[in-house]
């Protein structure tokens, strides 16, 4: 992406799912913000990714991989030290299409494997 003089806008992403407390902060200028273990863990992701990447963690590896509607290219970043936290397995995600009617039955007969490697994510391990 360039902006309007040419000038190129780099980015990196993280994300993380789970629970977290919202709400309106402040009363001289009050602003809407969320906390939580959820939120610390979502900005660590951001920080130790790299440049146009977007970096998950562990537990939203999974809700993807488990997504009944689509189905995400997904590769293992490895082990990332995390402050306070300790080695955090982590993973980029490259991108998602949508899954056919067809694919989505299938998966409903196959619910409940447990093969990290089942065929509805492109997992590249440790590259």
């Amino acid at each position: 992406f360039r902006t309007s003089d040419g000038a190129k806008v780099v980015i990196r992403a993280g994300v993380n799912s789970g629970p977290l407390v919202a709400g309106v902060v402040g009363t001289k200028r009050p602003q809407y913000t969320v906390f939580g273990d959820t939120v610390n863990d979502a900005a660590r992701m951001e920080s130790t990714s790299e440049k146009m990447r977007i970096q998950c963690t562990d537990i939203t590896y999974r809700l993807l991989r488990d997504s009944a509607t689509h189905v995400f290219d997904i590769e293992s970043k490895g082990g990332v030290e995390v402050k306070g936290k300790g080695i955090m397995k982590t993973w980029f995600i490259n991108g998602a299409t949508e899954k056919s009617k067809k694919h989505q039955s299938t998966l409903i007969e196959n619910e409940g494997s447990t093969d990290d490697n089942c065929g509805d994510i492109h997992l590249y391990d440790d590259l």
